[in-house]
């Protein structure tokens, strides 16, 4: 299964879609996710307070970055053919 940027994209755009609407506030226990500054970040093309759109290269550095796109990967993989298209 060949899992493209986009796809990636949009896995963590859902992923922070959850927290918002997570009531519970143990919406993170099972996500993809990196601690920074004392927050958990699960969609890096947002800051970690997800105020502001960043280039997660620049923002949180390229070797977190990159671990975070592998771990999404291997859970699409996991996931198998789940719907991971961006929710608006």
């Amino acid at each position: 299964m060949k899992v493209t940027m986009e796809s990636v994209k949009n896995f963590a755009w859902n992923q922070m879609d959850a927290i918002w609407h997570d009531g519970s506030g143990q919406a993170t226990v099972d996500m993809v996710k990196f601690e920074f500054n004392g927050y958990w970040v699960v969609n890096p093309w947002m800051d970690e307070k997800t105020e502001k759109s960043v280039n997660p290269y620049e923002y949180y550095g390229k070797r977190r970055t990159e671990r975070f796109i592998e771990e999404v990967i291997e859970k699409i993989k996991e996931l198998g053919d789940c719907d991971i298209s961006r929710r608006e």
